[in-house]
């Protein structure tokens, strides 16, 4: 049950990570390209404070469109190398758990094994 919850967590969030620079493209991209431009208040500035404005807005727009993919990109790669990662820790688990209440519940059965193995006298080096 709990793998299953995490499969989907995985997988919502990995689909969420890929769709996002197509959600900035279609949605805030365009916003952007239309600041300035509802109201006319560019034009009513000199020629080069707007030339300056519409460098800044295009730098800008370049910018979050890097950081949309950067961050898409490096998501998807962090959630992938978890998921990789996820079964073996699990079967780690497993076996510590396992192995904790079996010797736990024989406990001196196995002290009386490993002394079994060790000499009384051990050689000095």
């Amino acid at each position: 049950m709990l793998i299953l919850l995490i499969t989907q967590i995985v997988i919502m969030l990995k689909g969420a990570l890929i769709a996002f620079p197509g959600y900035y493209h279609n949605n805030i991209e365009s916003l952007l390209s239309n600041i300035g431009t509802a109201d006319g208040w560019p034009a009513n500035l000199p020629p080069e404070w707007q030339e300056f404005l519409f460098n800044i807005q295009d730098s800008l727009a370049d910018g979050l469109q890097n950081l949309v993919s950067m961050i898409s990109r490096a998501g998807t790669s962090v959630l992938s190398g978890l998921w990789n990662g996820f079964p073996g820790f699990f079967i780690g688990l497993l076996f510590t758990v396992l192995l904790s209440f079996a010797i736990g519940t024989q406990y001196e059965s196995v002290v009386g094994f490993i002394f079994d193995r060790i000499p009384d006298k051990l050689p000095k080096t």
